[in-house]
């Protein structure tokens, strides 16, 4: 997803963060050790639908859930239904605070009065992913029968034109200049889509990547392949110069050419927060009832601080989105219960919000 301009108060909104935006099922395994994946399945958390999580400020956020849309305007202390809808929204973004929009199975939902009204947009295909940069354009993944297309549309979501590429994620920063991540490559583009060069070639097999970029030519790029024996096989890499050049920032069971430090057993969803300070989500599988964890930088990826975090607890789909350096949520959701977590302190502690 693509950072917003600065707001005040500041808003901004990252989507779900799983690969192919199409939910796997996980095989999950009682062991003598807690909870075991089985062999070449990966837990719902790297294939997440979920990117519920838009967070507007300090104080205000809102949450995809099971049956529609909660909100909190005082930093999570009291949640209320904003929005009721008959089947889970997955993906909750806010280019602007009062502009925002939200998608679920039924299409896609919109604000223009930072919440408070919700109205259904015409929808003519199945959207696995949006990615607004305002009231009018956005972009997003179809479902089609050849695979997650890229999509585009000029008015608010009422309808979306294929711009001819296949990817597993998309991420643009202006109307014209974007990338999207495709199998071992990240491709990109100046003409809003019409043309697409490979940027990148991650020198490792990989079934998917997602990307996340921001105003100014910071690239993330999440690579992943095979899970066996309770791991996954991933790669990040990033790009401070647009794309020009690429360097390993995370890694485990794929070769860098440097030494880097990894995220968990499993990769999770990731908030590019800025320039310099991005963070992961990981989970061991096998603690417990899964555990996740926060892998977090502050210095362009020189220095990373990696973190258990006491809750949520769980194996589901999750959401992450930080509104600064120190503040930021989670979300878990499993089923129809979903678990909301707020840290003030960059993730050293965690406060679970809601459950519900």
């Amino acid at each position: 997803m693509a950072r917003p301009p600065a707001l005040d108060p500041p808003a901004r909104s990252v989507g779900r963060t799983g690969l192919t935006r199409a939910r796997r099922a996980a095989a999950v395994l009682a062991a003598a050790c807690g909870l075991a994946m089985a062999a070449g399945t990966a837990p719902a958390l790297a294939d997440s639908p979920l990117g519920a999580v838009a967070a507007i400020g300090r104080l205000r956020a809102q949450v995809g859930v099971a049956r529609g849309i909660v909100a909190t305007t005082d930093g999570g202390h009291s949640w209320r239904l904003e929005r009721y809808t008959s089947h889970r929204v997955h993906e909750v973004q806010f280019p602007t605070a009062k502009i925002g929009f939200a998608l679920s199975r039924r299409g896609v939902l919109a604000t223009r009065d930072g919440g408070a009204h919700w109205a259904h947009r015409g929808l003519r295909t199945t959207l696995a992913e949006v990615d607004f940069l305002g009231p009018r354009t956005g972009w997003g993944l179809a479902r089609t029968a050849g695979g997650l297309e890229v999509v585009r549309t000029r008015d608010g979501g009422r309808t979306w034109k294929q711009r001819g590429e296949q990817a597993h994620s998309v991420c643009f920063t202006t109307g014209a200049v974007g990338w999207i991540g495709k199998g071992r490559k990240v491709l990109f583009t100046d003409d809003g889509g019409a043309t697409w060069q490979p940027q990148f070639t991650l020198a490792h097999t990989a079934e998917e990547a997602v990307v996340h970029c921001t105003r100014g030519g910071t690239v993330w790029a999440l690579f992943t392949d095979g899970a066996a024996t309770s791991h996954q096989a991933y790669a990040v890499y990033a790009s401070f110069d647009g794309g020009v050049h690429w360097l390993p920032e995370l890694a485990q069971f794929i070769h860098t050419p440097r030494k880097v430090p990894r995220i968990d057993d499993y990769p999770g969803p990731f908030d590019v927060v800025s320039a310099t300070v991005e963070k992961f989500l990981g989970l061991c599988v096998a603690c417990g009832r899964g555990r996740p964890s926060l892998t977090a930088t502050a210095t362009h990826g020189r220095v990373w601080v990696h973190r258990r975090m006491s809750v949520p607890r769980g194996v589901g789909d999750y959401a992450l989105m930080f509104v600064d350096r120190r503040r930021g949520w989670v979300a878990e959701a499993d089923g129809r219960t979903t678990r909301i977590a707020h840290t003030g302190d960059a993730g050293v502690t965690w406060t679970l919000q809601y459950l519900g």
